[in-house]
């Protein structure tokens, strides 16, 4: 059969669409995932007593607090110490948050800047004996102790991260150590492998049997394995009252090996502008 020159010039062209589309085809870059960058910061706000007078009431420091994070668009913000009326008070000089809470009570909030972090999972559990019941005091602690926590969206990524924070007791070691244990345990069924932070007072310091448990979770210490830090060394300070050589680390954010820690800050206190008795550590991640 004889091909007609309309047909030969036809099936050229046919051919010369096949074969660059299959160039294009083996050619084009995979798309890969975006990463997402985020603040993440753990703060004890130190709860309102009569006892801080003057510029450290809670009266002023409350509006310091609150230009500190919107300043800086810190994207979750974890909290310790707080009682209800604070973060509600907090919450209406932050319009640009909201918070993950308890119930009523504002013990260990977590607020997050809502145009970049939603929340998708909540939930709260206590250091205890009894983890489902809220207001239980475990083992030797002072005070009920409890662990609050939320599964977040990255707005501008999708990706999504697990966070848990907590505040460890001041007097009971035993509580400390058992309450590492039960937020270990219970971080893998929070989690579903997603990357996880965990942040919080421990009322230790790095060498404690506490934080020996958490990082032996697969949790590394943002602030030791960031890959630029700056401010100060220390986030307890009580108010600028401690002596250099007391002032030290109680204050962590830790993070699964699925995370990197790009900088790490901690801001120094500044006498007669003090934001608490602790300083915050502002950890930027990436995941």
């Amino acid at each position: 059969m004889k091909l007609s020159l309309n047909h030969i010039i036809a099936l050229l062209i046919c051919c010369t669409v096949w074969f660059t589309s299959c160039g294009h085809r083996s050619t084009a870059p995979i798309a890969q995932p975006a990463q997402a960058e985020a603040s993440i910061a753990t703060f004890n706000m130190r709860c309102d007593v009569p006892e801080d007078d003057s510029s450290n009431n809670w009266a002023h420091r409350r509006h310091r607090i609150a230009h500190y994070i919107d300043s800086l668009a810190i994207d979750v913000v974890a909290s310790q110490e707080l009682t209800g009326h604070q973060d509600s008070t907090l919450l209406c000089l932050l319009p640009h948050y909201s918070e993950v809470r308890a119930g009523d009570d504002g013990v260990n909030a977590i607020f997050y800047r809502h145009t970049s972090i939603e929340v998708v999972a909540q939930g709260c559990f206590s250091l205890s004996e009894c983890p489902d019941s809220i207001m239980k005091k475990g083992w030797d602690a002072a005070y009920p102790r409890r662990a609050v926590w939320a599964v977040m969206r990255h707005l501008s990524t999708g990706k999504q991260f697990a966070i848990i924070n907590t505040h460890l007791d001041h007097i009971g070691a035993i509580s400390r150590s058992e309450g590492a244990k039960l937020i270990a345990q219970r971080m893998s069924a929070i989690a579903h492998g997603l990357p996880t932070v965990v942040t919080g007072d421990f009322n230790a310091e790095a060498d404690s049997e506490a934080y020996a448990i958490l990082t032996s979770n697969r949790l590394c210490d943002a602030q030791k394995t960031a890959q630029t830090s700056s401010g100060a060394t220390f986030t307890w300070h009580n108010y600028g009252r401690l002596d250099a050589s007391q002032r030290t680390i109680i204050d962590f954010v830790l993070i699964s090996p699925d995370i990197t820690a790009k900088h790490c800050h901690i801001p120094h206190p500044q006498a007669g502008a003090m934001l608490s008795d602790h300083s915050p550590l502002i950890a930027t991640l990436i995941f």
